[in-house]
C-alpha cells in the first residue's frame, strides 16, 4: 500500500465518504429497513395524523418547540423577515410560530390529512401568510422550482424527508445562510415494542433509522461548523386494552403480516400488562438538533 493511501485509511473518520458509507450501512440494518416493501409513505402519515394532532397539544411537544426556538435564538438567528422553508411541517408546530414571529414561511407537507390539520391550526392562530407545498421533498428540484438559495433558514425537525446525502444536500442547496436539522440520537426505548418484537420475530429489535450522529459528522467532515444540542425526553401513554391492541397491531403491520398467531401474541401481551383496565407504554428518547451556516466552511480534511 502506498504511504498516501495508508494515511487516508487512518484518517477515514475525517472523510465525508466514511460517514456516508456508515450512514448507509446503518440505514440498511435499521428498523425502517424491515418495513414491508411497497408501503406508501404518505398514506402512513395520513393514518398517523390524528395522533400527531393530539401529540402536538401535549406539554412535551410544546416544550420541545420552545426548546428549539430558544436554542435557535441563542445562536443569533432572528426569525423576523426571514424566508423560511419548513420541510415536513406536519401540523405546523414550527411553521406557525415562525410565521407569528414575522417569518415568511413556506411549509412543505405531502400528507393531505396533516395539511388539513395545518390549515385548521393556521386559522385558529390567525395565521394567513403561510405558503404550503404538498410535494414530497425527494421530488423537489430546487433549480426547476426556483427555490435554489431562496431561503434564509431551511428547517427540518423529526421528518423522514431528510434521510440520506441527497436529501440533506438539497437542504443546503435551498439555503442562502442557515440550515437546521433535528433527529433522534441513538436508540428510542419502548419496552413494550421491544418485548413484543422479540416474541414475534425471536430477535432483538433493530435500531431506528434516524440518528443525528451521521449527518452531523458528514457535515463536519465536509468542512461545515455545525452546532449541536442534545436533550432527553420521557413520557407515558395510556390506552384501554382494545385501543392498545389496535395501536400495536397497526404498528407491527408495518413489519409483518398480521396473522392470527401474531394478533394472539399482541392480545396476550396486552391482557397480561393491563392494570385496572389501563395499558401503559413508556417512551424514552435522546434527541439532537444541529444548526450550520452554509457559507461558513473552514475547509475539509
Amino acid at each position: 500500500m502506498k504511504k498516501s493511501e495508508a494515511i487516508k485509511d487512518n484518517m477515514g473518520l475525517n472523510y465525508p465518504s466514511f460517514w456516508l458509507n456508515a450512514w448507509q450501512e446503518h440505514r440498511n440494518n435499521s428498523l425502517r429497513s424491515r418495513r414491508i416493501k411497497g408501503q406508501d409513505e404518505v398514506n402512513f402519515w395520513n393514518a398517523f395524523a390524528e395522533k400527531m394532532k393530539r401529540w402536538s397539544k401535549e406539554e412535551r411537544s410544546i416544550s420541545r418547540v420552545q426548546k428549539v426556538l430558544q436554542w435557535i435564538g441563542q445562536q443569533g438567528i432572528q426569525i423576523s423577515d426571514m424566508r423560511i422553508l419548513d420541510i415536513g411541517a406536519g401540523t405546523g408546530s414550527f411553521a406557525i410560530p415562525f410565521s407569528k414571529a414575522g417569518g415568511q414561511v413556506t411549509a412543505l407537507e405531502p400528507a393531505e390529512k396533516l395539511v388539513e390539520i395545518l390549515r385548521d391550526n393556521m386559522k385558529g392562530e390567525g395565521v394567513r401568510e403561510l405558503s404550503i407545498i404538498t410535494d414530497m421533498w425527494e421530488d423537489i428540484n430546487p433549480k426547476k422550482e426556483g427555490i435554489e438559495g431562496g431561503f434564509d433558514l431551511v428547517f427540518a425537525s423529526l421528518t423522514p424527508a431528510i434521510h440520506d446525502k441527497d436529501t440533506l444536500e438539497k437542504m443546503i442547496t435551498c439555503s442562502r445562510k442557515w440550515c437546521f436539522l433535528c433527529e433522534f440520537a441513538g436508540r428510542r426505548r419502548n419496552r413494550v415494542q421491544e418485548e413484543l418484537w422479540n416474541e414475534i420475530f425471536m430477535e432483538s429489535m433493530p435500531l431506528p433509522e434516524y440518528n443525528i450522529f451521521y449527518p452531523l459528522n458528514y457535515l463536519y467532515s465536509k468542512g461545515y461548523c455545525p452546532s449541536l444540542q442534545l436533550w432527553r425526553e420521557q413520557w407515558e401513554e395510556e390506552a384501554s386494552g382494545e385501543e392498545a391492541v389496535e395501536n400495536l397491531t397497526r404498528h407491527f403491520s408495518l413489519y409483518t403480516k398480521i396473522t392470527p398467531e401474531v394478533r394472539r401474541i399482541i392480545c396476550d401481551y396486552v391482557a397480561k400488562h393491563l392494570q385496572e383496565g389501563i395499558f401503559r407504554e413508556e417512551f424514552q428518547s435522546l434527541l439532537g438538533m444541529t444548526l450550520w451556516n452554509v457559507n461558513d466552511m473552514w475547509g475539509a480534511f
